[in-house]
This record gives C-alpha cells, sequence and structure tokens, in this order.
C-alpha cells in the first residue's frame, strides 16, 4: 500500500484506535522481532494473540514504530477489519470517532485492502479459525 492510515491520521489524533486492544495472528506474532514483542502487553487468545486495552506499546508520537512489512494486518486495514477471509467491512468505533475515516474509505483504498486480504489468505497469514477470533476478540472495559 502507497499511504497507511496511521501515517496521515492516527500521528495526528494520538492514536485514540489504539486503545482497543488488537487481534495479533500466530504467523505475524512468530514473525515480529523481540524487541516489538516486549513493548506489547500480548496474550495467548483463540487462535492467536491479542494486546489488551490500553495505550498500544508500538504507538509512537508519528504513528506506530514497526516498520509497515511487519506490522499486524488488523492496523494494516484499518478503518476496514475482517469480516469473513474475503469481506471487509468498517470498524465499527471507527465510524464514531475517527477524525480521518472519510480520506481513506475511498474505492481505491478499499482495492488495496481487499487485495491485502487476500493476499494474507494465500500466504498463511490469516485463516478461517483467525477470522473466528478476530470476531470475538471483544473486552470488557471498565
Amino acid at each position: 500500500m502507497a499511504e497507511t492510515f496511521e501515517h496521515n491520521v492516527c500521528a495526528g489524533c494520538g492514536g485514540a484506535c489504539c486503545t482497543e486492544g488488537l487481534y495479533i495472528t500466530k504467523k505475524e506474532y512468530e514473525n515480529l522481532p523481540h524487541e516489538f514483542k516486549a513493548k506489547l502487553n500480548c496474550a495467548p487468545f483463540m487462535n492467536g494473540y491479542r494486546n489488551n486495552p490500553g495505550k498500544c506499546g508500538l504507538a509512537g508520537d508519528n504513528g506506530c514504530i514497526i516498520p509497515e512489512n511487519q506490522r499486524f494486518l488488523e492496523c494494516k486495514l484499518f478503518p476496514f477489519e475482517v469480516l469473513t477471509l474475503d469481506k471487509l467491512t468498517i470498524n465499527s468505533s471507527a465510524k464514531g470517532h475517527c477524525t480521518g475515516i472519510s480520506q481513506f474509505t475511498n474505492k481505491d483504498y478499499l482495492r488495496k485492502c481487499r487485495e491485502l486480504l487476500h493476499q494474507s489468505v494465500q500466504d498463511g497469514t490469516l485463516t478461517q479459525d483467525d477470522v473466528n477470533s478476530i470476531r470475538n476478540n471483544e473486552y470488557e472495559i471498565n
């Protein structure tokens, strides 16, 4: 993808969506360098891992500190999220408060996200078990 959502928007609003917790596939976590694993508050969850709600340890002042090619699928797809192995939907909490969502919900960005989704399924980064895990990745925030 030429531009990612966070490069343009998330740094400006402080990464508010980076506080909700995210699902990380097993393959993504296994390929993540140790220095980044140490910054995440991750625990095994269903088919992969998830970091707990709270400020993401990988969110810096200028956006994500992980090189783009090592970022998690959920982060790369934002504001879209995986609904099925071949379908995306707009993240429901982003609809309500994301200040940059209108900049990225165009057809070209959606096409790029669909290509990334397809590629992730083809290379085994995303499986049906991961989709089930993503759909169940809800937290009780007190």
